[in-house]
């Protein structure tokens, strides 16, 4: 239990850039960081408890990651129609279907 603090330094930086389709590789490689913390002669049902509890943080990690790397939708609608407005001051444009065009490209992956 005394590795929870090293856990909370050490993985995050492991996941920063894990994109998503890489998402059953990263729970494995969090599975077997668990499995590798429990120290031997740890009885069955404190060890299976650790690695419960370090996989339920390590997908939090996991999932912080993969949402981090996800564009900002409303940023980039943002600094398209402004590109759009330098160039053209006249034209016009659908901020809405913009954004709903990004948020679905970005919800396929």
């Amino acid at each position: 239990m005394k590795y929870f603090a090293l856990l909370l330094f050490i993985i995050p930086s492991a996941y920063a850039n894990t994109p998503a389709d890489n998402t059953d590789e990263s729970h494995l490689q969090a599975k077997e960081y668990c499995l590798s913390m429990v120290q031997d002669g740890t009885p069955d049902a404190e060890s299976t408890e650790f690695v419960s509890q370090c996989m339920s943080e390590q997908s939090a990690y996991i999932d912080e990651a993969i949402e981090a790397s996800k564009p900002d939708c409303y940023q980039q609608v943002d600094e398209m129609i402004q590109e759009k407005m330098d160039s053209d001051p006249d034209s016009s444009y659908d901020y809405e279907l913009l954004l709903d065009n990004c948020l679905s490209e970005t919800n396929l992956d």
